[in-house]
């Protein structure tokens, strides 16, 4: 895997609107941004409807390379899962990586998380094709999602 810096770059989460509503992640009330700046990927998770109001939230003027949906699922693990029709996808490796960073700070709004579910695969269909250029020039794919 390439070696990257991972950060987050700011959360405004709703507690009890962080689990899921209905089978797919494009439910969820929560939608997450990835951006490439500073020499780090940084993610910024917020409630809002889409991915373009997520980076208005943060004033990000960098480069957003993909997005998604956060949610818990029905056993209460963390999920980053989907993709942003405006932003492309970001690889399953990263969200793993991304879920692992935002445990404790979760956990320190109170929000009581059991782990990191690692089963969206099983939700959602992640085409080549909505992968963002970013992560396919660093030399990501889709079987590794």
């Amino acid at each position: 895997m390439v070696d990257l810096e991972y950060r987050i770059g700011g959360l405004y989460v709703i507690p009890d609107r962080l689990k899921l509503n209905g089978p797919f992640p494009h439910n969820a009330d929560h939608r997450f941004v990835v951006d490439s700046s500073a020499g780090a990927i940084c993610i910024y998770v917020a409630k809002e409807q889409r991915h373009k109001h997520v980076v208005q939230r943060f004033e990000i003027q960098s480069r957003i390379v993909g997005g998604g949906s956060c949610y818990l699922d029905r056993e209460g693990q963390l999920v980053l899962a989907d993709y942003s029709c405006d932003y492309g996808a970001v690889p399953k490796e990263v969200e793993l990586i991304f879920a692992k960073l935002m445990l404790p700070e979760l956990e320190r709004l109170g929000i009581a998380v059991s782990g990191v579910s690692k089963s969206v695969e099983l939700y959602v269909d992640f085409k080549e094709k909505h992968m963002n250029s970013f992560w396919k020039e660093l030399g990501f794919n889709s079987q590794q999602r």
